[in-house]
């Protein structure tokens, strides 16, 4: 086992571009196509004393996760395919393993974007089991677009950010954001949060009840990307309003009933959120997105209100929204 370690590992390094895709193919199989090597031991952790072939497993993944920065496109999306592919044997490890080196502000930060790839490709496939892990992953997505690089962060809001570059903001707070584009630190960090954003509102969309349950964190962060970002990068605005978006789809999917009782209590201020994109954003992709949440919120209370009419119930709501406007 180890021989044929080694081995791949030599083909991983090799000067041709498709020699080192091979070898990630062979490092891949060694654990998915030998499962009486590697049991599906999906709590196995990275820091516990392990077995032989359990050391060759955080072996082969620490090489592929290296293998992740290789310039050459078809090495590395092998690598993420190859990552995606083990997180169907060792799905807690992987996930645990990933999000926190996409959570490290030490690692490079085009690795960490194309850690959120193989994350994104994890979350795809775990199918049933993705309840299990949604709350940690949409916990790491929210992180990953709320915190900023420290340097751009002081230097655009030297008052709403702590130590690590997190917002501090109140209600009806909003600056504009002055977005310098010829600075390749900030741009990057710009992409690094619009990726962690659209990362997130494909994970809302996939896991819409694990969502609703984190809901207020969801709601903070874009609120404040909404307000506080409002004259900054559209990017990231464009994917804080399809979360939304998402998040509102992911209710009006539920029973009718289910989905007023579970709505976040701040539904009302989204809404507002909502209104004031669609009236002040500069962005006509931003505004079309705000539209369309406000859509499927109309739906959904339109659908709820119809409902108890047909029974002849009273009119009864578990929140408070602006119902003279639907």
């Amino acid at each position: 086992r180890e021989k044929k370690i080694t081995e791949y590992q030599i083909e991983t390094r090799d000067k041709e571009p498709p020699i080192r895709a091979m070898g990630i193919d062979h490092l891949r199989n060694l654990i998915v196509l030998n499962p009486q090597d590697s049991s599906p031991n999906i709590g196995i952790s990275l820091n516990s004393k392990a077995k032989p072939s359990q050391i060759h497993v955080r072996e082969i993944i620490e090489t592929l996760i290296s293998l992740l920065s290789d310039n050459d496109p078809y090495v590395y999306l092998s690598c993420v395919r190859a990552l995606a592919a083990i997180s169907s044997v060792y799905t807690s490890m992987m996930i645990d393993k990933l999000s926190g080196l996409y959570t490290s502000n030490d690692e490079d930060m085009e690795l960490r974007l194309r850690i959120g790839e193989v994350l994104m490709l994890i979350v795809r496939r775990c199918g049933e089991l993705l309840p299990k892990y949604a709350d940690a992953l949409i916990g790491t997505f929210v992180w990953g677009a709320s915190v900023r690089r420290e340097s751009v962060a002081k230097k655009e809001l030297p008052e709403k950010v702590d130590s690590e570059g997190r917002y501090i903001a109140t209600k009806n707070e909003s600056q504009d954001i002055v977005d310098d584009v010829d600075d390749f630190e900030h741009a990057l960090d710009v992409r690094f949060r619009t990726s962690s954003m659209s990362n997130l509102a494909d994970t809302i969309s996939l896991a819409p009840w694990a969502a609703i349950k984190n809901s207020h964190d969801i709601l903070s962060l874009t609120q404040c990307i909404l307000t506080l970002e409002r004259g900054g990068s559209a990017d990231i605005r464009r994917a804080a309003a399809f979360a939304l978006y998402k998040l509102l789809r992911g209710l009006k999917g539920m029973n009718n009933n289910d989905a007023i009782h579970n709505a976040p209590i701040e539904l009302k201020e989204l809404i507002v959120l909502l209104r004031t994109c669609v009236e002040n954003d500069p962005d006509d992709i931003v505004i079309q997105q705000s539209v369309n949440a406000l859509e499927v919120a109309d739906d959904m209370m339109q659908a709820y209100l119809q409902a108890y009419n047909d029974k002849g119930k009273k009119k009864e709501l578990k929140v408070s929204l602006f119902l003279d406007r639907l």
